[in-house]
């Protein structure tokens, strides 16, 4: 009885030794996973926020054109409404008019996209909330 039951131990100390290394590296494999997920979410983060910069840029340059379209196309109308231009002139104004407008809603939509993109991945959306405000 005494040596089954010493067996028994030796044996069990063992097993328990080789759960814990197992453990440990079960541990460790899954830290180092968080670890690069962690490096990824960062990277992938401050990707969004540079193009979010250049896409701020982008829509003030879009918005400028837009007003230099609309003003235009005013004095085109006024210079048709005069008799000074033809309907083909005017229309020409009118499609660049509107061609301005459609790059400007495109590149306001652009931005938006990427602030819910920064929100979703930083998991606050307080930036998103705050443009509103």
């Amino acid at each position: 009885m005494v040596g089954v039951g010493l067996t028994w131990n030796i044996g069990n100390a063992y097993t328990s030794s080789l759960e814990r290394k197992r453990s440990q590296k079960t541990i460790k494999g899954v830290q180092e996973k968080y670890n690069l997920q962690q490096v990824q979410m960062n990277s992938a983060l401050s990707a969004v926020s540079l193009r979010i910069l250049q896409q701020r840029t982008l829509l003030g340059q879009t918005q400028k054109a837009f007003a230099k379209a609309s003003e235009a196309y005013e004095l085109y109308l006024a210079r048709y409404l005069g008799g000074l231009i033809n309907l083909t002139e005017l229309l020409q104004i009118q499609a660049l008019l509107q061609s301005s407008e459609r790059d400007n809603l495109q590149s306001g939509q652009n931005y938006w996209n990427l602030i819910t993109t920064q929100a979703e991945l930083s998991s606050d959306f307080s930036l998103l909330l705050n443009h509103f405000n």
